[in-house]
């Protein structure tokens, strides 16, 4: 693809934006490749917000860090059930979002 948009136009924007997304990609991917050869995984269950929500607890309205745990395992049940199709919507076949 950039092969045929370097021969089209020199210079032209579109070509820099492919330029541009492919190295944004391959950051990415060597990011990937050093946490796989590091071990580590990188996983949130629920939203980053409410994770990050446990390093300012009074900012964010929790009393105590047990509060705030109590409030993440109620939303990750909920995700975890969206995800296995029982969000409580009886008109879903399941698979068939």
């Amino acid at each position: 693809m950039i092969d045929k948009l370097e021969k089209q136009a020199r210079g032209g924007a579109k070509l820099h934006q492919k330029r541009r997304r492919l190295g944004v990609l391959q950051a990415k991917l060597e990011q990937i490749r050093a946490d796989q050869k590091a071990g580590r995984v990188r996983l949130c269950f629920g939203s980053r917000k409410l994770f990050g929500a446990q390093f300012a607890l009074t900012q964010n309205g929790y009393a105590s860090h047990a509060e705030w745990k109590a409030d993440w395992q109620v939303r990750r049940a909920v995700l975890r059930a969206r995800q296995q199709g029982r969000d409580g919507r009886q008109s879903i076949v399941p698979g068939k979002r």
